[in-house]
């Protein structure tokens, strides 16, 4: 019987390591998809900024 309890706080233990791991994996890719979506709207303005520049200049 005992064993068996063992056993499963084994499985358990696994079960709370792992989902940890991917929790902390999922949190690492959100905030890099975050960085990558705010770094791509600002090049975006970047570009919109300089083209503003460009169309009074001309």
């Amino acid at each position: 019987m005992r064993k068996g309890s063992k056993d499963a706080a084994c499985v358990l233990c696994t079960l709370l390591v792992i989902s940890e791991s991917l929790l902390w994996v999922m949190c690492v890719q959100v905030a890099e998809t975050l960085q990558q979506v705010i770094w791509t709207d600002q090049v975006i303005a970047m570009v919109q900024y300089e083209n503003i520049e460009t169309e009074e200049k001309e």
